[in-house]
């Protein structure tokens, strides 16, 4: 017998997408990174592109502090310098060895003039990342055209090496500093902190751009309003009715049964034991989004959302 069932049971949420170019899952890759916001976005953008890769465990660790080898292979993957690598001299520096796990990275992106070494000939690979350093690197790397000859931060002298780094990224609004009047060039940078600001620069949207992706599958994340993790208690209908003005409309692939959705209520009606695919249609991207409803002999729902191209 046919059962009405209101979507604001006890659900069980899988948020998956299936590839666009390779088989790369734009759900959430990291468990300490949430992809809805923008750290978590930028994040996932990279990872996306293959650039990075996460810790041993699993995780991201986007508090921990960035080395200086760590950020020259995420610039070398940003900048794509793959297909330079053994066209440069190579640099070679006492403390990077040829067995070192980034020397090919750090080799490439010193001959490119985007990370250099200090003044006694090593590389520090091993050193942690300052915010000036950061900001230093990328000018460069990004290209960006010089900044105001005054800024707000009284921690920026104006003969400091970093000082057009940090004016450039200023005027292109990718940092507006630690506070309204510090930079903090001395402070190490986050792994998060460096994602954001390459995000915030419009080059990991020109890259996934690029290479075939589309950066709606970030946008659809918002319709759960989750982490692409298995979430318990989730109230569909909310998260329908917080994103209806994306929703063009729902509809049941095959009618081979009574089950619909009403629109107006914002729920899903007539659902019986079994599985129900419906398409969603949205104003925000071409992709087809099929949701999927799971419901048991108890009427207990789970669903899951795919995404195809």
């Amino acid at each position: 017998m046919k059962k009405f069932v209101q979507l604001f049971l006890s659900f069980a949420l899988i948020f998956s997408f299936s590839p666009l170019v390779s088989n790369t899952s734009y759900a959430q890759t990291f468990p300490d990174v949430n992809p809805t916001t923008e750290v978590g976005r930028a994040v996932e953008k990279l990872s996306t592109l293959g650039i990075v890769k996460g810790k041993p465990n699993g995780h991201y660790a986007p508090k921990d502090t960035i080395t200086r080898a760590e950020t020259a292979r995420i610039m070398y993957g940003v900048l794509e310098l793959e297909e330079y690598a053994n066209e440069t001299g190579l640099i070679k520096y006492p403390d990077v060895p040829l067995s070192h796990w980034a020397y090919k990275d750090i080799s490439t992106i010193s001959d490119w003039d985007i990370m250099n070494g200090y003044t006694n000939g090593k590389f520090g690979p091993n050193d942690k990342l300052t915010r000036g350093q950061m900001a230093h690197i990328l000018r460069k790397a990004l290209d960006l055209p010089n900044g105001p000859t005054t800024l707000p931060f009284k921690d920026v002298a104006k003969n400091a090496y970093y000082y057009q780094g940090v004016a450039s990224l200023y005027a292109a609004n990718i940092t507006k500093g630690k506070t309204t009047t510090t930079f903090e060039p001395d402070s190490f940078v986050t792994r998060e902190e460096l994602a954001l600001f390459l995000d915030r620069s419009g080059i990991l949207d020109e890259l996934l751009e690029k290479n075939g992706f589309d950066d709606d599958e970030f946008e659809l994340s918002d319709i759960a309003k989750v982490d692409g993790q298995i979430l318990d208690e989730v109230r569909f209908r909310q998260i329908l009715n917080d994103n209806k003005e994306d929703i063009w409309s729902i509809d049941q692939v095959n009618f081979n049964d009574a089950a619909y959705f009403d629109d107006e209520t914002m729920t899903f009606e007539n659902l019986s034991p079994g599985e129900t695919t419906f398409e969603v249609t949205l104003h925000s991207t071409d992709l087809l989004v099929y949701l999927k409803l799971f419901v048991d002999e108890q009427y207990k729902v789970s669903y899951q959302f795919n995404v195809l191209k």
